[in-house]
């Protein structure tokens, strides 16, 4: 109660315009954490009286969008991520987690126990995601995909001997393509991911953060964090 109180005052103190659909988001496309953290949003953004928009690209076109300022913000990224792009506002509180997982060819019944034991293999990322640039910066034989499914693709082709990805959207990329001889094979790490605004709605990182915070007290984000990850899976033909 005190925190919904807190998180109108906010709303009364900056003078937002709360108007319904006046805020453009971007995510990256075809990814689940992605896809999770959209619909988790959503929410969020109800809690202050908040309509919004949020349309799926490529990674780099996502952060050209909003480093351009052709978006209001960015749904979901990583702490690192507004590190590298300064020009971003980060929200305090993550809503989210990222886990970094593996993925190679059963047969091979490889064991990934750390990001150092990848020096070993040619690995494979897809395009624009900020955790798996990260992990594999200064490594050789890296190759980057334009998408999930065609990474996977790649290892079972041999051409790439460990895909590395969130967990959830590998296990859910493997179960598009119909694919049961590529496993997860280690856990690298899990990151917190953070919603990003452009500089001149700054004035909404508080009531945005609040919102958040009381999601997380009362456990509604992490029933939706589950209901939707479940429903992720569900979906998937």
């Amino acid at each position: 109660m005190r925190m919904t109180i807190s998180i109108a005052l906010l709303i009364l103190c900056y003078n937002v315009a709360l108007a319904g659909g006046n805020y453009t988001f971007v995510r990256i496309e075809s990814l689940a954490e992605q896809d999770v953290a959209e619909n988790i949003l959503t929410h969020v953004y109800k809690k202050t009286g908040m309509d919004i928009n949020i349309i799926a690209f490529p990674g780099k076109r996502a952060n050209l969008e909003v480093t351009t300022g052709r978006a209001d913000g960015e749904t979901s990224r990583i702490y690192n991520y507004g590190e590298i792009n300064t020009n971003l506002i980060r929200v305090p509180t993550p809503y989210g987690t990222l886990e970094t997982s593996a993925f190679a060819l059963k047969e091979k019944k490889l064991v990934i126990k750390s990001i150092e034991d990848l020096k070993n293999f040619r690995i494979a990322i897809v395009r624009g995601v900020q955790h798996t640039e990260d992990i594999t910066k200064g490594m050789q034989n890296i190759a980057v995909m334009n998408d999930i499914c065609a990474m996977m693709m790649f290892v079972k082709l041999g051409r790439a001997d460990i895909a590395l990805t969130n967990t959830l959207a590998g296990i859910g990329a493997l179960k598009k393509l119909k694919m049961d001889d590529i496993v997860a094979v280690g856990t690298l790490e899990k990151l917190d991911l953070y919603h990003y605004l452009i500089p001149r709605h700054r004035n909404m990182v508080p009531i945005v953060d609040a919102a958040i915070r009381e999601m997380i007290a009362t456990g509604e984000l992490q029933e939706l964090k589950d209901r939707y990850e479940r429903q992720y899976l569900e979906n998937i033909r």
